[in-house]
């Protein structure tokens, strides 16, 4: 797995250790040293909240546990702690973001087309508009309503009106940038 993963740790050689028992797994590691900070950024920045935060602390007071939840934590690795605990809590964390994101992205497109959802666009238009705006480029949004859809799945079914659809969505989507 060649997943990009950050190491935070106070001591030098404890991030010495952990870049390189991530490395020898073949993760891709950069490194920070204060955890509970690197959290709190992580987690209050919208475009990377979603990044899982495994904290290996000596800290094991149920207070420092729950400084480190309100941080935005995910999970606790506790030292001394075992190798393969360790990369099997990464494993894991890996996984729930990509079921997360495989999740996300289908939240975000309509099953029968294909063509990205009022919840793509609501989520997706006023970063890309302020982009646009911010560079003095023009955007543009295409909203298309299919006349007569109700006659079509009368006279064909509704594999018919949905063959209709998946048609238009091609057309558009074939035509269009992305």
């Amino acid at each position: 797995m060649s997943a990009r993963i950050l190491v935070v740790d106070d001591h030098e050689v404890n991030l010495e250790l952990l870049v390189a028992i991530f490395a020898s797994k073949n993760y891709i590691v950069s490194t920070a040293t204060d955890g509970f900070e690197v959290c709190r950024r992580i987690k209050a920045d919208p475009t990377m909240a979603d990044i899982p935060v495994i904290m290996v602390t000596a800290l094991s007071h149920v207070d420092d546990l729950v400084r480190g939840f309100e941080a935005g934590a995910d999970d606790f690795v506790t030292k001394p702690f075992k190798h393969l605990e360790l990369v099997a809590r990464v494993r894991l964390q890996l996984r729930k973001k990509q079921d997360y994101e495989r999740i996300r992205e289908q939240a975000l497109v309509d099953p029968l087309t294909g063509a990205f959802n009022a919840r793509y666009f609501d989520a997706h238009a006023p970063r890309l508009a302020a982009r646009c705006s911010a560079a003095y480029r023009p955007v543009a949004a295409l909203m298309i309503d299919v006349d007569n859809l109700k006659q079509i799945n009368d006279a064909h079914g509704h594999a018919g009106g949905n063959q209709a659809l998946r048609g238009v969505a091609n057309r558009a989507t074939s035509a269009l940038r992305p």
